[in-house]
């Protein structure tokens, strides 16, 4: 030993002198046999740690410390114990080669353990018994504990009589050609060493397998997740890796991040490393992510959450990279993003969201940039582009206080090829807009949301074919869209439910607007408006009554020219009306994702309304069949959990009631709040359908997880 490593011995003698005397003291006279055997257990774990750090740090560490999983076609079993004042608890836990888990068991081991040797010995007994009895074959057991592994492989007779007859019946069961007893760190056997723990602690003692791993205690799938995800690089150690995923909702364990640097570290060294996606929660320091910034292999990096304050501007080096996605960066600047252009010269594809830094984005020397994308960077105060290949441009602006911050905004080189304009949530006024979109003579579709300030714009765009807007309460009826070859229009919750536009070519319309907010006048032209886009000929329309506590209550029903006089005579009220061109299916679909609809209401003719009624009874069925079938593929998967809950569970959607008004004499008075809002609404339609209305109650269930398949604890990981 060095003076390091005699310095550490002593240490850990210290350390148990001094715990064994503050245990005498304060609970009594304790077991000095059992003292004696903690401390050859921390010493030999010292040795062996000591041994283990020897290797090569750079590469093998990953493999040295963590849990490996075993060659193809063999289960490794790990095992362990958990002791304390002679009582103890074991647990053993299968897992494949892909490090998935196909068995666990925990097990009360009595009170009559004298040592942590003799524990560890009755433990290892007892998990070579069980697999023994199922039969199964091709098996690497697992310990930490060095003195039962040394014991079980030695030639001599054992000496305690306490574990003699286990070490035997061990033995002699180790003596098959598909068994092998290895010795391991304690690092590497934590999945078993916490589910021993659990049952000692709770006196709660289980089994699971792949179909019932949501069992297991939420500390113990933690880290399963670590190992698996470990044990996944270290299967494409020998390939490499191509595309690396890593999607993490919780890391506040240290330990997870110091991996975390191990696998980028390794990913960053690839040859073949192509695609790397890599989302923090929150902004989270990770040295090893500015290894990636000098790959020469990298064609796409999304980088969300992380810490770029180890990255020196002068080493970035992407040569091949493509598409650069930063998002969350806190501490991403002005520098670092020039540097960042500069070093990606092949970049098509450059987005910023939420990089509070950033205070001004220059974009040039790009000849293959075709989209950039700037949303929620709320110190941003100009943008500047000069790149002729751009074709797709996306700014969303920042509201702090109420206002909305200011951001100049340059793209004078970029008129020629420019197709999709996006912008939201800016400060700018009508004269500014209008003169900035005329520039664009090649744009094809527009896109303006929650622009304050906008009262008045006038489009003139020769190739223009998709056209929304939304969230642009100023803008008055002076505007005019002079777009022949428009097919597309959405206008949501303006000023005005649409605008003067040729319908002559349109074949996709939504509109979404508040009833209350409009006259007569506006009605009668909203009529006349479709009654110019009769070609289309499948408009669906759903009212809806927003109500927070008891869910949205929608009558839907097709367009036709009565429906006015309806409308009419609900002017008044504080309804949504969404309009939608769409089959019934595609209708049903959209219409279940903008409503929470506690209950529904079809209204229409026979034919209209069999129509909706049959695409939401098939979409009903469609949804409840695909949860099951995910049920049925997350067990065969080898977790049995579910995938991409994100923490909300899995949703269903189920019918709980249905009402012909037709065979109602006269609508029943529910409560007081229905009387004034649902019934008369409800009546109002009546009269126009000849009472052929049919109430469905929905209801949706949910089913709170709290670990998806795949993602335990909602983390996502992918590793090719």
């Amino acid at each position: 030993m060095d003076n390091r490593e005699m310095l550490t011995f002593f240490a850990t003698l210290f350390y148990e002198v001094w715990l064994f005397g503050n245990i005498t003291f304060f609970e009594g006279p304790c077991n000095l046999y059992g003292a004696i055997q903690a401390l050859n257990l921390a010493v030999e774990e010292f040795i062996g740690t000591t041994l283990a750090g020897k290797g090569d740090s750079s590469s093998s560490s990953l493999v040295t410390y963590q849990w490996q999983p075993p060659k193809k076609g063999w289960l490794k079993i790990n095992v362990d114990i958990a002791f304390k004042n002679a009582k103890a608890a074991g647990a053993l836990v299968v897992r494949n080669e892909e490090g998935k888990l196909i068995f666990a068991i925990s097990k009360d081991l009595g009170n009559g353990c004298g040592s942590s040797f003799e524990a560890e010995t009755l433990a290892l007994d007892w998990a070579t018994e069980y697999t023994d009895s199922c039969g199964w074959h091709c098996l690497i057991f697992e310990v930490d504990a060095k003195h039962v592994v040394e014991d079980v492989h030695a030639d001599y007779e054992p000496g305690g009589w306490s574990t003699f007859q286990s070490l035997l019946a061990i033995r002699k069961r180790m003596r098959k050609d598909s068994w092998a007893l290895e010795w391991s760190l304690r690092e590497t056997n934590q999945v078993a060493d916490l589910f021993a723990k659990f049952g000692l602690k709770n006196n709660v003692f289980c089994s699971v397998d792949e179909f019932s791993l949501g069992e297991l205690p939420a500390v113990v799938l933690d880290r399963i997740l670590i190992e698996q995800l470990s044990s996944a690089v270290f299967i494409t150690n020998k390939s490499g890796v191509e595309r690396f995923k890593l999607y993490i909702t919780d890391n506040n364990d240290p330990e997870l991040n110091c991996l975390i640097n191990q696998w980028i570290n390794y990913v960053a060294n690839c040859c073949r490393v192509e695609e790397v996606n890599i989302n923090m929660k929150e902004n989270t320091r990770l040295s090893a992510v500015g290894m990636l910034f000098e790959s020469n292999t990298l064609i796409k990096l999304h980088l969300c959450g992380c810490d770029l304050l180890d990255i020196k501007p002068s080493i970035i080096n992407l040569p091949r990279l493509q598409k650069l996605v930063m998002k969350n960066i806190l501490d991403l600047d002005d520098i670092l993003v020039e540097n960042l252009i500069l070093g990606c010269p092949l970049l098509e594809d450059l987005q910023f969201e939420r990089c509070d830094k950033l205070t001004r984005l220059q974009v040039s020397n790009l000849n293959s940039i075709k989209k950039i994308s700037v949303r929620y960077c709320h110190r941003l105060q100009s943008v500047e582009v000069r790149a002729p290949s751009l074709e797709t441009f996306a700014f969303r602006g920042f509201i702090e206080m109420g206002v909305v911050e200011k951001c100049e905004i340059d793209l004078a080189a970029c008129e020629t090829n420019l197709k999709d304009l996006n912008l939201s949530i800016m400060n700018v006024t009508s004269d500014w807009l209008q003169h900035f979109i005329s520039k664009f003579v090649c744009l094809e579709s527009l896109f303006l949301f929650w622009i304050p300030y906008l009262e008045t714009i006038k489009i003139s765009s020769p190739k223009l074919k998709k056209i929304d807007i939304g969230q642009c309460l100023e803008l008055g009826e002076a505007t005019v869209v002079d777009a022949p070859l428009v097919y597309a229009l959405n206008c949501s919750y303006n000023k005005l439910p649409f605008y003067n536009i040729s319908a002559s070519n349109l074949e996709e319309v939504e509109l979404n607007f508040t009833l209350g907010d409009h006259d007569d006048v506006w009605l009668n032209t909203l009529r006349d408006f479709f009654k110019k886009t009769i070609h289309i000929q499948n408009f669906k329309v759903a009212v809806i009554l927003r109500n927070r506590e008891e869910g949205d209550r929608v009558i839907t029903h097709e367009l036709t020219d009565s429906v006015f006089l309806v409308w009419q005579q609900l002017k008044d009220w504080n309804l949504d009306v969404f309009i939608l061109s769409a089959t019934p299916e595609h209708w049903i679909q959209d219409l279940l994702e903008v409503c929470w609809c506690k209950k529904m209401c079809i209204a229409g003719y026979e034919n209209s309304s069999g129509d909706l009624l049959r695409a939401l009874e098939e979409e009903l069925s469609k949804r409840n069949m695909e949860a099951a079938a995910d049920r049925e593929e997350f067990g065969k998967d080898g977790n049995g959990l579910y995938k991409n809950c994100k923490g909300r569970g899995l949703q269903r959607l189920v019918e709980a009631g249905r009402t012909n008004l037709a065979q109602e004499n006269e609508l029943k008075e529910e409560d007081e709040e229905d009387i004034t809002c649902w019934i008369p609404l409800l009546k109002a339609y009546q009269t126009l359908y000849n009472n052929n209305i049919i109430c469905v109650d929905l209801k949706r269930e949910w089913e709170p997880l709290s670990r998806c398949r795949g993602c335990l604890n909602c983390m996502e990981w992918k590793c090719y």
